[in-house]
Parts: C-alpha cells; sequence; structure tokens
C-alpha cells in the first residue's frame, strides 16, 4: 500500500512515473527515521503543495516530495556529519539521491538550497543572480 502523500503526488499523473524517484525517498525514510520523523515530512510535502496550489504557484510535485522527505534526515545518526548543520547534511543527502536518479542540476540545486536553508529565517526572497531561490519547479 503506498502512502497517502503519494496517492496524492500522483493526482493527474502516472503512479508509475512518481514511482521510482518518490518510492525511492520513502523507502529511505521510512529505512532511517523514526515514525514521528516520518510522518512529518509527509506532513511538510502535504501543507507545501497544498499552498503552493492554493497559490497557483508552479512546482515540482516529485521534487517537491523528495526535498519534504529528505529536509530533516540530517537529524538521523546515517545522514549527520561532524562538521554540518543538520540541514545541510539532508540537503546533500537529497543531492546525492537526485545525481543518481538523473534530475537535472538546477532542479538539483534548487531543492539542496530549499533543504539547507529551511531553517533560515528571512532567507533573501532574490537571490544573486536575481532569480528568486529557491524555488522547486
Amino acid at each position: 500500500m503506498r502512502p497517502r502523500a503519494l496517492r496524492y503526488l500522483s493526482r493527474g499523473g502516472s503512479y508509475s512515473h512518481v514511482k521510482s524517484r518518490a518510492c525511492s525517498a520513502t523507502e529511505i525514510l521510512r529505512k532511517y527515521s523514526t515514525g514521528l520523523l516520518y510522518n512529518h515530512s509527509i506532513r511538510v510535502y502535504l501543507f507545501a503543495a497544498e499552498q503552493g496550489r492554493a497559490r497557483n504557484l508552479r512546482f515540482d510535485p516529485e521534487l517537491l516530495y523528495v526535498a519534504a522527505a529528505f529536509h530533516d534526515l540530517g537529524l538521523i545518526k546515517e545522514f549527520s556529519s561532524q562538521n554540518e548543520r543538520f540541514e545541510v547534511d539532508g540537503a546533500n543527502a537529497a543531492r546525492q539521491f537526485l545525481s543518481t536518479h538523473d534530475i537535472a542540476e538546477d532542479q538539483v540545486q534548487a531543492a539542496w538550497e530549499a533543504i539547507a536553508l529551511h531553517t533560515t529565517p528571512r532567507y533573501p526572497a532574490v537571490h544573486a543572480s536575481g532569480s528568486c531561490t529557491p524555488q522547486l519547479t
């Protein structure tokens, strides 16, 4: 049985396409995290996706799902490092995962920034390049 979030993610699309990346991310999340962290990460995705839809924002639901799944993995021993904040450790894990799943580098970077900066208050809305980041499009 697939999690409710994956059913939500696959609305209007093919579940088989979603299965490879989102299910792999879910398997990692289930394997290494606690029930509390798993449920939190799924709620983060559902809330973010609903907010995006309600605001008519363009976003890649699959990329958003993976970012939500990995956003707190740096709290878990297997993903934490001695030298980085947990947010950066989670972002690094997401980068590695997405890079092995043929995701374009600009999307990998957007996910990395979203995760690494998710607890940074008042992150500037405009990146030095002039583009709004992080944006999971």
